[in-house]
């Protein structure tokens, strides 16, 4: 999903791609360049949790480390460089052009599992905030309404005296993509008077489901709404 032509279209304002070839093998990487403050910036889209290497299928491993180190060699030359892989990827330690460190997420398998069974493995906190929200009679509608959802976004920022770091321009764009890709959408925890509570954005492919955003508001702090 996120290497796909259409979603750094609507993502970022310009990009390129570096290939690699290795025979059969091959190896893209997509890119943007920003400048800021005189400096030149590689990093993920807004709202892209990961980029970064794509190898085309049945790559082996070694062959995989020869083309990011090609492919890493006719990347344009920057300052600062802050790019989240794909977790497929694994952890590697290939002598590239940039600094590499391991960061950890949470893949929760879903094949074969009942809401019970996933329930169970919660921890016992956070099955007591699902249980908050049910009994405060909290429901989860998905319309795909993105100005009630930046409200709430915007909140738990100011709540934290920030602004919002992602322009809202790249919401409405997201938003626009998930109607025509049908691959995402928005989910808003809402009381019996329609207030929000909290709300996120997800997005899927074939085979994941990704967080991509959210916010609580006010009355959504102590609700486990987010939950």
């Amino acid at each position: 999903l996120f290497h796909q032509v259409e979603w750094w279209d609507a993502l970022t304002s310009s990009w390129d791609v570096a290939v690699a070839r290795l025979d059969e093998h091959w190896c893209f990487f997509p890119y943007s360049l920003e400048q800021r403050l005189g400096f030149k910036l590689i990093r993920n889209p807004h709202l892209t949790p990961y980029s970064g290497f794509l190898f085309s299928e049945q790559t082996p491993h070694p062959i995989q480390q020869q083309l990011a180190i090609q492919v890493a060699s006719t990347l344009p030359a920057f300052d600062y460089f802050n790019v989240d892989l794909s977790p497929e990827l694994g952890s590697m330690s290939w002598p590239l052009p940039f600094n590499q460190a391991i960061k950890r997420t949470t893949i929760l398998p879903l094949a074969d599992k009942s809401p019970d069974d996933l329930f169970r493995q919660f921890k016992s906190s956070l099955q007591r905030q699902i249980r908050k929200a049910e009994k405060a009679g909290l429901v989860v509608d998905n319309e795909l309404k993105i100005e009630e959802f930046l409200t709430v976004h915007e909140q738990s920022f100011q709540r934290q005296g920030k602004q919002p770091d992602i322009p809202k321009q790249y919401f409405y764009q997201l938003v626009e993509l998930l109607k025509k890709k049908n691959c995402g959408e928005l989910l808003m925890a809402r009381d019996a008077e329609a207030q929000i509570h909290a709300a996120l954005i997800r997005v899927w492919d074939t085979t994941t489901a990704y967080y991509l955003s959210g916010g609580t508001s006010e009355s959504g702090l102590h609700s486990g709404a987010m939950s």
